[in-house]
């Protein structure tokens, strides 16, 4: 193979490489997805345990200035899952008036922790973009939705 051909094939597939950690919506593709037959698939299921191995307790979200040490808006996600259950489930800060709780059992729409991921305004958590609306954001809500148990 020449060398003009072998350099064709590192830029074609490093632009393939390049192109799939990113759509064309400017929306996040997390990690958790995987391609089949061409379909998006969440490999994200509604539950917490889900939600906190791969949502919550991510270096996303739980880094320093976010959610780690020392966290923002009063909410640590570093600590192990039922204190993070408990985190999400306790009331905000003063500051995130309506909504007076994280997390409302069977409730999104008056859930703060949905209102700031759902957003559509420039304080969407988190700050790096938007979730994707068919994985971590489709969870999410249906975790809420169902109760938003600790399972």
């Amino acid at each position: 193979m020449s060398k003009k051909n072998i350099k064709n094939l590192v830029i074609a597939s490093l632009s393939v490489v390049a192109f799939a950690c990113g759509t064309d919506d400017g929306e996040n593709n997390n990690m958790n997805q995987t391609m089949d037959a061409g379909t998006v698939v969440c490999d994200i299921e509604p539950t917490f345990s889900s939600l906190y191995d791969n949502v919550f307790n991510t270096v996303t979200c739980n880094s320093a200035g976010c959610h780690g040490a020392p966290e923002s808006g009063g909410l640590l996600l570093t600590g192990d899952k039922a204190n993070v259950h408990a985190a999400l489930m306790g009331d905000t800060t003063a500051f995130a008036a309506p909504q007076a709780k994280r997390v409302v059992a069977n409730d999104p729409d008056n859930s703060y922790l949905w209102t700031r991921v759902n957003s559509g305004a420039t304080d969407v958590m988190p700050p790096s973009g938007k979730m994707n609306a068919d994985c971590e954001l489709a969870m999410i809500k249906t975790w809420i939705e169902n109760g938003a148990p600790n399972d």
